[in-house]
């Protein structure tokens, strides 16, 4: 009796599973499986497209970098000299440079009336000590003054693209964002002191003397602004020019920033992935629609900025493209200017 319990027992202790216990823990380990793949292929997904993401616009990151570590630096020099009489008598102080710092409307600065709109929102120019030069025994020589720009236009590459390819390639219409460069050697600031004269940029910008810095730029917003922005914006139209005075007015009752550099520059910079701007582009030499952004957002007052900015980035998502809007504002080192205007 007692070793036929004792057989029974140790049958019992050594009983394995049973298939259907197999069955289930197979079951079980096959779902862990599956979601522990899913969560490594999701997670591999996201890194990729991420990661994607990160490298399609480093150019424009890169660029718009760049663009506001060289405006920071923009100069004018503003000194006092005297303001002569109708008798050519000395009578005054007042405030003198030969340097120029202008943005705006960068159709107006850029194109001829003639032209067609290819150069949307803004642009801006301005001289800083870069050391470009176009000979090089001078380089090394960083105190060396230049003419320097930005802007953004829509056309083609065919002024940028080697030459062995050209005829043997489609070319490429996209927006982008220029640099303009004047070496100190072509330095045309000096020619002519004439309040309204732009030609020591207009008239030099040609592929030799501007850099594509960026494509797929949309936009590119400069506003002017002072340490005190209150009520009153400083450039209520976006328009900033050290040289504007008001002809028939009297030297003394001039504008407060004639010779002046604004103290911040509030940069907005709007790009689409290549993806999106190719679809959108197609064969096609003229400008998408759904990249066209002068009806929602012309960035002509500078108090509906906040407005037009949320209605071109929902119109963007409504349409589906993949976008980037860099913004910073800028402190400019040599600025003087700091305010003080009267509401």
């Amino acid at each position: 009796m007692n070793l036929s319990r004792r057989l029974r027992g140790n049958h019992l202790a050594h009983r394995g599973f049973t298939l259907i216990e197999l069955l289930v823990s197979m079951g079980i380990l096959s779902i862990i499986f599956l979601i522990t793949a899913s969560l490594l292929d999701t997670s591999r997904e996201t890194w990729t497209r991420t990661r994607s993401r990160v490298e399609q616009y480093r150019e424009p990151r890169v660029a718009f970098e760049a663009l506001t570590r060289r405006l920071a630096d923009a100069k004018l020099h503003t000194y006092f000299d005297y303001h002569y009489d109708t008798e050519g008598l000395p009578e005054r102080y007042v405030k003198e440079s030969e340097l120029h710092f202008i943005s705006g409307d960068a159709s107006e600065l850029v194109l001829d009336a003639a032209d067609e709109p290819t150069v949307p929102t803004h642009g801006v120019f301005f001289q800083a000590p870069f050391g470009e030069t176009a000979n090089g025994d001078l380089n090394g020589m960083e105190g060396l003054l230049n003419a320097w720009g930005y802007y953004v236009e829509f056309g083609s590459d065919e002024p940028w693209a080697p030459i062995f390819t050209l005829g043997n390639r489609t070319s490429r219409y996209r927006f982008r964002l220029f640099e303009f460069r004047q070496p100190t050697e072509e330095l045309k600031i000096y020619a002519t002191d004439t309040p309204e004269d732009q030609l020591w940029f207009k008239n030099h910008i040609r592929p030799e003397n501007v850099n594509v810095i960026a494509e797929n730029v949309i936009a590119l917003v400069i506003q002017p602004m002072d340490s005190r922005e209150e009520t009153t914006p400083l450039a209520p139209e976006y328009k900033f020019d050290s040289r504007a005075f008001e002809p028939g007015k009297a030297i003394e009752v001039q504008p407060e920033t004639l010779h002046e550099l604004p103290s911040l520059l509030k940069v907005t910079m709007v790009v689409v992935d290549e993806g999106t701007a190719g679809r959108l582009q197609g064969d096609s030499d003229s400008i998408p629609k759904e990249l066209d952004i002068s009806s929602i957002a012309p960035f002509s007052n500078s108090r509906s900025f906040d407005k037009e900015i949320e209605a071109l980035e929902k119109r963007l998502i409504k349409d589906r493209i993949d976008h980037r809007i860099f913004r910073t504002i800028i402190p400019i080192r040599n600025a003087k200017f700091t305010g003080g205007r009267k509401n």
